[in-house]
């Protein structure tokens, strides 16, 4: 069978079953987390400044920040989406290389970071910190599942990033 093939159908698969999986809603904010700190880090390393950033219940965040006018907003704009995507290959990068921990461990750190500096809304305080103890927990205390919860954050990630892009295309 075609590798085009096989990923797409991998792809709806994986739609499909990760909406079966009770709790998994909660969990598809990973990317939306990731989409979010892609802007705030593209706007920091053009010399800007993170205002605060936004995670919302229904999967959808705002990275509010200042930059100067020009190219440099563009630029911001698509680094969220790209980061979401290139954090999505990095997570199954590490699962083959059976470094899952590692994983674990930068979206923990990138939830910190994010939970410490600029989230402030109350419903991502809350999803923040639950991400981070739960990673945590999966870390430090059930190894055994660890593995299994995450392959859930890598397919979660990996079918919101394209499924996110494809929206935005759709939209536009």
């Amino acid at each position: 069978m075609n590798k085009w093939l096989k990923t797409i159908l991998l792809l709806i698969g994986s739609a499909f079953l990760t909406r079966l999986i009770p709790f998994s809603s909660l969990f598809r904010n990973l990317d939306t987390m990731i989409h979010e700190f892609g802007h705030a880090l593209m706007t920091l390393l053009l010399s800007g400044s993170v205002l605060r950033i936004e995670l919302y219940a229904d999967h959808s965040g705002v990275t509010y920040s200042a930059i100067q006018e020009g190219g440099k907003a563009i630029l911001v704009s698509l680094s969220g989406y790209l980061l979401a995507s290139l954090f999505a290959l990095l997570l199954f990068y590490l699962y083959s290389k059976g470094r899952h921990d590692w994983g674990l461990i930068l979206a923990t750190g990138v939830a910190l970071i994010m939970l410490l500096l600029y989230v402030r809304g109350s419903f991502g305080m809350m999803w923040l910190g639950g991400f981070i103890a739960l990673n945590i927990l999966m870390l430090l205390v059930w190894k055994t599942a660890s593995k299994y919860y995450y392959l859930l954050l890598a397919f979660l990630t990996l079918e919101e990033s394209v499924m996110g892009s494809l929206f935005l295309v759709y939209a536009a």
